[in-house]
């Protein structure tokens, strides 16, 4: 296609009266040049004892084959991106003109696991000590099995932990709760909560969405409840009137319904009467929520990753996985107005200066 070209202008024109200002952004798609650090080691022979040493407290004393900055690219592009290990070798050599294998690129992850250690136990005991924890569990997979992975929340100190588990029985929250007796744990209804010490909150929107799908009439009448029952935890502790509420579901409990329009109420009843005082308990504790989105929040990126990869083949890939998702999530939510290379670089380049476990001074 040809276009006209613009006449130069044959008359004086006036002053600018006024102008328009526009701006493009981009980005640099070129390679960059990676960064290269060069140490020299010397050794020496020490008369005295008789055998070849080098000297300590060197920066190359501590020195791995790869950087702080590769450790967090490939956390950032593994856990945020979500990018198999295969697009993760292809965007390092595409953007940094880095070259690094699959098998390199899953011993960086190991090696982070390794390094967030003491972080992943501080986590696990603010869990144990916690006032309030909001747990969940969702299926796995482990080499094609079915596992399943928990999750349980700190919303007060951003703490959350993940666990990958073979089993979805109680010996797993068992272990990530500890045997404190006074606290609350809120969940969706799962049984193995009940008998861990503590009070337990039942999450009432599975109550609504059951009686959703079985009586139209008591639905109604839960929502009402539930909804007063939100401006109620408004209220501080001393002045909710827990009675009214506990009236409430028993007269629900109670109700006489036709059974030509609502043959299911039964069901929808005795799910009320078995969970009563759990569905109450938010009631006596400041901060304490009657669902459990909390939790469902926090296991949702789980379940997007498990749609991707696919799980885990090994248990060590399961705790690796486990130990490095919860330390990164705990991060950014203690941090919420910072990147991820804002958070995490800083402890990778920590973690880095410290001496590895097969490391020996000369």
């Amino acid at each position: 296609m040809t276009y006209p070209s613009v006449q130069p202008v044959k008359h004086q024109v006036g002053d600018v009266v006024d102008r328009v200002e526009k701006y493009q952004e981009d980005i640099d798609l070129a390679p960059r040049n990676k960064i290269v650090r060069h140490y020299t080691i010397t050794r020496h022979w020490c008369g005295h004892c008789q055998e070849y040493v080098r000297p300590i407290n060197t920066p190359a004393q501590n020195l791995r084959r790869f950087g702080p900055n590769v450790m967090g690219y490939i956390l950032y592009a593994c856990y945020r991106l979500r990018l198999p290990l295969l697009q993760i070798q292809e965007s390092l050599s595409d953007l940094h003109d880095f070259q690094i294998s699959e098998g390199e690129i899953q011993h960086q992850l190991h090696e982070a696991r390794d390094s967030f250690g003491d972080q992943y136990e501080l986590i696990c005991e603010l869990i144990k000590s916690a006032q309030v924890v909001y747990a969940d569990e969702s299926g796995w997979r482990m080499n094609g099995d079915n596992w399943y992975i928990w999750v349980f929340v700190l919303p007060e100190d951003g703490a959350i932990r993940y666990e990958v588990a073979e089993t979805r029985g109680g010996s797993i929250a068992q272990e990530a709760l500890g045997d404190k007796e006074d606290r609350v744990i809120v969940s969706d209804g799962y049984s193995v909560y009940n008998s861990l010490p503590g009070n337990n909150q039942q999450y009432w929107v599975h109550l609504l969405r059951v009686a959703k799908e079985k009586t139209n009439l008591l639905y109604g009448e839960l929502c009402k409840v539930y909804a007063a029952l939100l401006l109620e935890l408004t209220k501080p502790v001393s002045d909710r009137d827990k009675q009214y509420f506990n009236d409430q579901l028993i007269s629900l409990q109670t109700k006489i319904y036709r059974q030509q329009t609502e043959p299911l109420a039964g069901e929808v009843q005795a799910r009320i009467t078995r969970h009563h005082d759990q569905l109450l308990v938010c009631l006596d504790h400041e901060g304490v929520l009657p669902e459990n989105n909390t939790a469902e929040r926090a296991i949702r990126p789980q379940v997007i990753l498990r749609k991707i990869f696919g799980g885990n083949r090994r248990p060590t890939g399961a705790k690796t996985h486990a130990v490095n998702t919860s330390v990164i999530a705990t991060k950014l939510t203690q941090n919420p107005h910072k990147t991820f290379f804002e958070v995490m670089l800083p402890l990778i380049q920590e973690t880095h200066t410290k001496p590895r476990a097969n490391q020996a001074n000369a």
